[in-house]
């Protein structure tokens, strides 16, 4: 089985990295940054341009490095947070190394040496070996890789889309209607299930976890998260991270 792994790490396929491209210059120029967050906070909520407006305030390395794991220190209980410090000051050296290129060069990079590796290929490899399936992945050849990151940023991106080189290496037959087309994942819609089927489970391993890890975190922040969830927010990332480690703990069925 032929698999696409790679292709959206090497030529720039993820939306963070295509998203707002031509924008760049302009976010860069200096005081941009401060101008849009002070424009965003007084945003009226029904007016368009909100999603740029948080997009220019951001620097290079606040695009590469999430306010969720930098603010992720808040959720140990005072004891452990040396340790998490720790941690999380291992993180944000991987990710300066990263730093060294200008985004999103430098998400690609690290995407192709993080997320690749320890996540995606991971979840490939099980799940075909799982059903005694070879799986082959041409765009992780070597000469292919090195190839891709030679390349100019500008290549990759095109009609406000990633893969723009992939996509003008189709066929002249492909209509531009396919060959443009949005991005299109599988990612699952979790902040409805959260709300509805899997809501049980998502209660049972707040309320677990909050009694079985009170001594490492602070339950009151995962609590504070669930219920801004189930009244309209989308927490759903962080969420099924939570529901994740209660399944690892054995804690809900």
């Amino acid at each position: 089985m032929l698999s696409g792994e790679g292709g959206d790490e090497f030529f720039g396929g993820y939306r963070g990295m295509f998203s707002y491209f031509h924008f760049h210059s302009v976010r860069r120029l200096p005081g941009l940054n401060q101008a849009a967050s002070f424009a965003l906070r007084n945003w009226p909520g029904e007016w368009r341009g909100r999603h740029l407006l948080g997009f220019l305030q951001k620097s290079d390395w606040d695009l590469l490095h999430s306010a969720e794991t930098r603010d992720a220190l808040s959720w140990f209980q005072p004891a452990y947070r040396d340790s998490a410090r720790l941690g999380l000051h291992e993180i944000e050296q991987s990710v300066k190394r990263h730093a060294r290129l200008r985004f999103p060069r430098s998400a690609m990079e690290c995407e192709t040496s993080t997320y690749l590796p320890e996540q995606i290929l991971v979840k490939i490899d099980r799940a075909s070996m799982f059903w005694g399936l070879e799986c082959r992945t041409p765009f992780l050849d070597r000469q292919l890789f090195a190839f891709a990151a030679s390349l100019p940023t500008e290549i990759h991106f095109a009609h406000g889309q990633g893969k723009a080189l992939l996509r003008r290496s189709l066929p002249d037959f492909v209509p531009k209607e396919i060959r443009w087309r949005s991005k299109q994942g599988f990612t699952p819609p979790l902040a409805s299930w959260f709300r509805t089927s899997l809501r049980s489970q998502m209660e049972s391993a707040v309320s677990e976890i909050s009694k079985k890890f009170d001594d490492f975190f602070v339950s009151q922040h995962l609590a504070d998260l669930h219920r801004q969830h189930l009244a309209g927010a989308d927490h759903s990332p962080a969420l099924f991270r939570w529901l994740v480690l209660s399944r690892v703990a054995g804690i809900t069925s």
